[in-house]
């Protein structure tokens, strides 16, 4: 991803003193306010190892289950940070914490920014997570979409859907689709092998 690219550059950058005290704090509530407060200051660029921080508070107060917490984080991280990895965290958390409908709305704001194949992404997310609110009216035209711009992941879920529905043949003919990626994820050769053994 983007994200990684970016951290993965050599740099002299170091924390500022503000962002040093907050990474010394333990992780929680606390931690991630005063995250969330530094980002909104917006006077001074962000380092490397800043977004990293920034980035790392966020994704712990959400494994934490603190979605309350991570959510602030993470939209003033999108804010100064406008790309999908930010966009694609933000809209997990709002989904856990405000539902689909969420995490729709910040996809679909970021949709227009989206190049190439971020668009079959930014779509195949919005289907998900609708799927996953059981919403499959939707859900199912979003992960078309998704497909129609070349999602592999989405082609994968619809087909799982159809399998979990009892529509076989388009459960198989969905993950024979998706075996004909290049390197074909291990879902879809699963999937494949499943809807094969289904009568």
């Amino acid at each position: 991803m983007l994200l990684a690219a970016l951290l993965a550059l050599q740099s002299t950058e170091s924390l500022s003193a503000d962002w040093a005290a907050v990474a010394a704090l333990p992780a929680g509530r606390e931690r991630a306010a005063r995250v969330a407060l530094l980002l909104h200051d917006r006077a001074r660029e962000l380092s490397k190892p800043e977004i990293e921080l920034a980035w790392r508070v966020g994704t712990e107060e959400a494994d934490a289950l603190r979605f309350d917490s991570a959510v602030p984080v993470q939209r003033a991280l999108y804010e100064r940070m406008p790309a999908l990895w930010s966009v694609s965290n933000l809209a997990l958390s709002l989904n856990r914490l405000e539902g689909a409908g969420s995490a729709d709305k910040v996809l679909a704001e970021w949709l227009p920014r989206a190049r190439g194949s971020e668009r079959a992404d930014v779509w195949s997310q919005r289907g998900t997570y609708w799927l996953g609110a059981g919403d499959a009216a939707r859900g199912r035209p979003l992960l078309a979409r998704a497909i129609a711009l070349g999602s592999s992941d989405a082609t994968v879920v619809l087909a799982r859907e159809d399998l979990a529905a009892g529509r076989v043949a388009a459960a198989r003919a969905g993950f024979a689709a998706a075996l004909l990626e290049r390197t074909p994820s291990p879902w879809a050769v699963r999937g494949f092998g499943v809807a094969l053994l289904t009568p």
